[in-house]
């Protein structure tokens, strides 16, 4: 069934309910569009803050996941400094130049992920706030 241009099944008693509800706001031919009824101020003003909410906890999220990988790099590094010096000042560990190399290259790749998704992150981050943005503008 198609009524001011959409598509919708209403019942009857739900379509005069609205026309009950809003009668002070109607078309040109005297009838009702379901669902085209225009805004109060405080629900848009509740849509806003909604929308608020999401774009804050949207960064929330991305600075907690961007710090989460931060720490997983910066623990890597730790590892990898810790070794060097305590091999350095204490001779008798026996640590060769290859586990130096592999902790190392555990700490460049490590570091190398959290950058890339770091940067995937920030990105998608953008662009769902701008969704959300964009989605308030309507």
């Amino acid at each position: 069934m198609t009524h001011c241009g959409l598509q919708a099944e209403y019942s009857f008693e739900a379509y005069f309910s609205r026309i009950i509800k809003y009668t002070a706001f109607q078309y040109p031919f005297g009838h009702m569009c379901p669902g085209s009824f225009p805004m109060t101020e405080k629900a848009q003003k509740r849509k806003e803050n909604r929308n608020e909410f999401r774009v804050e906890v949207l960064e929330a999220f991305a600075a907690l996941i961007t710090a989460a990988f931060g720490l997983v790099a910066a623990l890597a590094w730790n590892e990898a400094i810790k070794t060097t010096i305590d091999n350095f000042f204490d001779k008798s560990l026996e640590v060769t130049l290859g586990q130096f190399g592999a902790l190392y290259f555990y700490a460049i790749i490590v570091t190398l992920i959290a950058v890339l998704f770091t940067i995937w992150i920030a990105r998608a981050s953008k662009k769902a706030k701008s969704l959300l943005v964009d989605e308030e503008d309507e």
